[in-house]
């Protein structure tokens, strides 16, 4: 399906933006189709907004939470919107409007914990607001090395550090776990004809490897070979709005995406994901086979008789592949914030599985802020 021609390439940047995407210099109109933007309600681009305008950067609840911060270091970087934003790669708007959604658990997670700090005679003893300790699990899993955090955070202990965030990471696990559900029946349908390769195709598939610590001599099976690293594999579902819909366990990195697969729960219970011939959108690796849609083997291509055939299915590859952006830009956002699940993780193992789970978690409650903003326009 063609994008009209008024939509030029540097106008479907700026409209894409509005919901996190990471695009690259080579975005195509076979990524999204024009049903997909007629949805959303930013087909009109007589005037694109400012990438910036939807942001928000400042308003009366963002001002409260900046009262409520004591940290003289913090207070200065939710004061400047711009530098916020780009630490973060959220902005103090929609900060403050996850925060509301968890403060209050927060705040009883710590009054029903021993939250005395683990420091040394040479620390000083605080006690973080909840909005300090969002955001020093923001910047945690953003990659901030802990000796920044104890400058930052008043001197808090690594323990401190370590304990505050694994509190915040089962507070947002707990309270956003529904933003991350696979959809019933009658909102699959409603999404049928948003990919360009296939009018039923309900979702994208693909696996995502995270680097953890040298295992045990009996667990080589986590080793990667492909990156030459120790890794667990996770496979994650987007629908056609890049909203992660499932999260697998983790698997040993040296399985491949097929091997996952088969012991997942769509390959194992595909009546529970899947119904009326519809399509999930998958790379090579995961080898085909119903409900899966995924490159003509090269094969198959080969075997082709003419030219105009053989042309044709490697067009077919093309868009498939050029549909399957959408999962890849989601990892590549997610990983872009949550910079600690591209590092080697050093914590236990299952700390980096509900450190990951979180991180979807909030990837989807701020990309459904980002949606709910562009369809209100």
């Amino acid at each position: 399906m063609r994008l009209p021609s008024s939509l030029t390439p540097d106008k479907l940047k700026q409209v894409l933006a509005l919901i996190p995407f990471v695009l690259d210099d080579h975005l195509s109109p076979h990524q999204l189709n024009i049903q997909t933007l007629n949805d959303m309600n930013l087909i009109n681009l007589q005037s694109v907004p400012d990438v910036t305008a939807p942001l928000n950067l400042g308003s009366a609840q963002s001002s409260s939470v900046i009262s409520s911060i004591n940290i003289p270091q913090l207070r200065q970087l939710f004061s400047d919107p711009v530098k916020f934003y780009q630490h973060t790669r959220f902005t103090v708007t929609e900060f403050t409007q996850l925060h509301s959604q968890l403060k209050e658990r927060l705040r009883l997670t710590r009054r029903t914990k021993n939250s005395h700090s683990h420091q040394s005679k040479h620390m000083v003893r605080v006690k973080l607001t909840t909005a300090e300790q969002l955001f020093l699990w923001a910047m945690s899993i953003n990659g901030t090395r802990i000796p920044d955090l104890e400058l930052i955070f008043a001197h808090l202990s690594y323990m401190t550090i370590s304990r505050y965030c694994d509190d915040v990471t089962d507070v947002i696990n707990s309270c956003f776990a529904h933003y991350i559900k696979w959809r019933i029946p009658e909102e699959r349908r409603a999404s049928y004809g948003r990919f360009s390769v296939h009018d039923k195709i309900i979702a994208v598939l693909d696996g995502t490897h995270c680097e953890i610590e040298r295992p045990l001599p009996n667990e080589q099976s986590f080793w990667y070979v492909h990156k030459h690293l120790h890794t667990t594999n996770y496979l994650v579902a987007v629908n056609p709005l890049g909203v992660i819909i499932f999260v697998s366990q983790p698997y040993p990195g040296s399985w491949n995406d097929r091997g996952c697969y088969n012991i997942s729960r769509i390959a194992t219970h595909p009546s529970q994901f899947v119904s009326d011939g519809e399509l999930i959108l998958a790379d090579g690796g995961f080898m085909g086979g119903y409900p899966l849609m995924v490159p003509l083997h090269k094969s198959i291509i080969d075997e082709t008789k003419t030219t105009a055939e053989r042309n044709e299915m490697l067009d077919h590859n093309i868009e498939l592949s050029e549909n399957r952006i959408l999962v890849e830009d989601s990892f590549s956002w997610l990983k872009h914030t949550a910079r600690v699940l591209e590092q080697r993780f050093t914590r236990e193992r299952h700390t980096q599985v509900q450190i990951f789970h979180a991180a979807c978690c909030w990837y989807n409650a701020l990309r459904l802020l980002r949606i709910d903003y562009a369809r209100s326009k």
